[in-house]
């Protein structure tokens, strides 16, 4: 059957098919969309996007390949046992991944205070403010809290408690009765870490609090580097507790507030490796605490002062020069300090642990399996450290006087895992609130609590920071991205004739011989993601030379899967005035298979209007022949090189005859052009 169109209708019908067109373009426009990942760490929340007519979930991280629309949009994060999060971000017309850190929930801390003997109604300090009587229970954020139980006439109870995430602590406490008449002084300062001396002898580090004191005057002093010494005088009275605060000021200008931290280092810096006689002495630079020695840090370069302090030692100071990318090493000799006469005499420390497997240490000597009694310790303030396998170093002061046993109970914390990682493994320095612990990527126990983790790029300075809440047992990974994450876009092998577009960047050339059409060449290239474009010219021997303009985009895909639509607009030149124009669309749909061969199928429509006659002398043009044709056909494309694939095509016209203006001129071979199908065999070289 052949199909004639009246030459009237000929620029209606190609009217009507260029609008169709265009309003389908113009529809696509009314929403514009651009395909985005998402993911969050950890992964599993949902993402809900917030739009002025509701919200619409978008799936659960990590997502890819998610249409949402341009512009300013908001997401809302939802993850169980995370803090619910609204994040706006930009979208544009390229595909971006967005990487969003989830800050997880702190339960918190129960420490629950029951009535032993002569402790029913006794008042219930916590932290430094009263909250109440025995018994009750009071929820605290994870971390180190004081607690002090006191009623008149009677010795005041108190503990350190290292309260975890969730964990409720249970104490049952006994009141003693007040034998001798002493009191107590609650010593702090700001910024803390203070050396403190009470009548010339020192007491530790504040803050503290110092026992068995008989009730008198003190001059009490606060020394800390890089701030002026302050003094102040305390009354303690028999049976309380007196209080001695000070707000230390700094050399140069007073202070309002705790001290900032040092600058943070650049990247310029070497290692500082300190060790001491006093295991576990305190190692400061320019009023920062670096950490404990035996230490090995990074530190600036250049000279550096180096400040050692340990209870129940003089301070030292040394200096020392850190060369970029050396070791500098550094052992100090601290001397101990003279214990006054009136303190003169020896007493006992008890360490008990609240676990099993400890060990404890006084002032970085021998250690031994906790509960255990250290016989022999001078009077004075000294330094107890407890360990345990998984758990975080617990650390406090202890005051012993002559001739009694002072108890101390240490009360451990599982440790968490920290796991701090810079996308792309580049160099960065990670900061554990403030303090500088390391670098990328970093492996760290630490005890349970909330912690701010600043990690600065080693490259531009850029800082990305973030808030933790550390359980017991947990294990946090954090991901330093600085805002973006950009996935790598996976490159996939060109199959021209597929419905998967060539990826952006890259193209092929296809050569091919076939029926009708003798020639062809097609050259085509990924212009941008999804969307390929290309030119194609066909020769039907001396019948036409067809030449067009076309466009491929992809509607969907999956490893093994592809869905687009192709268009096209094109011309065909003859001899004699031959000529043609026509309008196509057509639909893809491929079977991937594991990117070495691919079978398409494709089903088109072709609007043309030809000019097969040549055109007689004195007219405008000749017998105009339009039409519409349907064209079904399978493509099977396979790999034969790493830069060459072989294609097959085949395509029927199943509900007409074929167009007139193939039959125009010689058929070679005596077969003839206008048969209603096509075929062609060829080579795509890819680039």
């Amino acid at each position: 059957m052949r199909v004639r169109v009246h030459r009237g209708w000929s620029v209606a019908s190609v009217g009507v098919a260029l609008c169709v067109l265009l309003a389908a373009g113009e529809a696509q426009s009314k929403v514009r969309t651009t395909r985005t990942d998402i993911d969050t760490s950890p992964q599993g929340a949902k993402i809900i996007l917030v739009e002025a007519s509701g919200e619409r979930a978008l799936g659960v991280t990590p997502i890819e390949r998610v249409r949402v629309p341009r512009g300013e949009v908001t997401f809302r994060i939802v993850r169980d046992g995370y803090e619910e999060m609204l994040e706006t971000v930009t979208i544009g017309r390229k595909r971006r991944a967005f990487v969003f850190n989830l800050v997880r929930k702190a339960k918190p801390a129960v420490i629950e205070l029951t009535a032993g003997s002569n402790a029913d109604g006794a008042t219930i300090e916590l932290d430094g403010g009263r909250v109440g009587s025995v018994p009750s229970a009071h929820e605290v954020k994870a971390g180190r809290h004081h607690v002090s139980v006191t009623r008149d006439g009677y010795k005041k109870w108190e503990r350190w408690v290292n309260a975890q995430e969730g964990q409720r602590l249970t104490y049952e406490v006994s009141l003693e009765s007040a034998g001798q008449a002493s009191g107590s002084m609650r010593v702090s300062s700001t910024p803390p870490g203070a050396q403190i001396f009470v009548a010339g002898v020192s007491r530790g580090l504040s803050p503290t609090v110092i026992h068995g004191l008989a009730p008198s005057g003190y001059a009490v002093e606060f020394r800390l580097p890089g701030h002026e010494v302050a003094r102040q005088l305390v009354s303690v009275v028999a049976g309380e507790t007196a209080s001695a605060h000070v707000e230390l000021v700094a050399l140069g200008g007073p202070a309002s507030g705790p001290v900032k931290a040092a600058a943070v280092p650049t990247a310029d810096t070497g290692t500082l490796k300190v060790t001491s006689n006093a295991t576990g002495a305190e190692v400061w630079i320019a009023g920062k605490r670096l950490g404990v020695t035996p230490l090995s840090a990074p530190v600036s370069v250049g000279p550096q002062s180096v400040e050692l302090r340990a209870t129940g030692f003089q301070n030292a100071t040394r200096s020392v020069t850190v060369a970029k990318d050396q070791v500098a090493e550094l052992d100090v000799k601290l001397e101990r300090l003279q214990v006054d006469a009136g303190d003169a005499g020896t007493g006992e420390v008890r360490v008990v642990s609240s676990i099993g497997g400890a060990t404890a240490s006084i002032d970085g000597g021998p250690e031994a399996p906790t509960p255990h009694v250290f016989p022999g310790i001078s009077a004075g303030t000294h330094f107890v450290t407890v360990k345990a396998e998984g758990y975080a170093e617990w650390r406090s002061s202890v005051t012993v006087q002559a001739n009694k046993r002072a108890e101390v109970v240490a009360d451990l914390a599982k440790a968490g895992r920290l796991e701090i990682t810079a996308r792309a493994a580049v160099e960065a320095e990670v900061f554990l609130d403030g303090e500088l612990v390391g670098r990328t990527p970093m492996v760290r126990s630490v005890a349970a609590g909330t912690y701010k983790i600043t990690v600065k790029r080693a490259s531009d300075g850029k800082v990305e920071e973030r808030s933790i809440a550390m359980g017991a047992d947990d294990t946090v990974r954090f991901q330093a991205t600085w805002g973006e994450a950009k996935r790598r876009r996976v490159r996939h092998r060109a199959m021209p004739y597929s419905a998967q577009p060539i990826d952006k960047g890259y193209g092929s050339l296809d050569l091919s011989v076939g029926w009708p059409y003798l020639l062809g060449a097609r050259i085509s290239g990924g212009l941008i993601d999804d969307v390929d474009l290309g030119f194609t010219w066909r020769n039907a021997a001396d019948s036409i030379n067809d030449f067009e303009f076309r466009g491929k985009m992809l509607l969907a895909r999956t490893r093994a899967f592809a869905l687009s639509v192709e268009g096209g607009l094109g011309f065909g030149l003859g001899p004699e005035d031959r000529n043609s124009v026509n309008a196509r669309v057509r639909g893809l749909v491929s079977v991937m298979m594991s990117e070495r061969a691919a079978v398409t199928l494709r089903a088109g429509l072709n609007i043309y209007s030809d000019s097969p006659a040549p055109v007689a002398e004195g007219e405008a043009e000749g017998d105009r022949r339009n039409g519409v044709q349907l064209l079904p056909g399978v493509v099977i494309e396979s790999r034969i090189g790493k830069f060459w694939n072989l294609h097959l095509l085949f395509e029927a016209e199943p509900f007409t005859d074929g167009r007139d203006i193939l039959e125009d001129g010689e058929a070679p071979l005596d077969i003839v052009k206008n048969a209603g199908y096509r075929g062609l065999v060829g080579f795509s070289l890819l680039f």
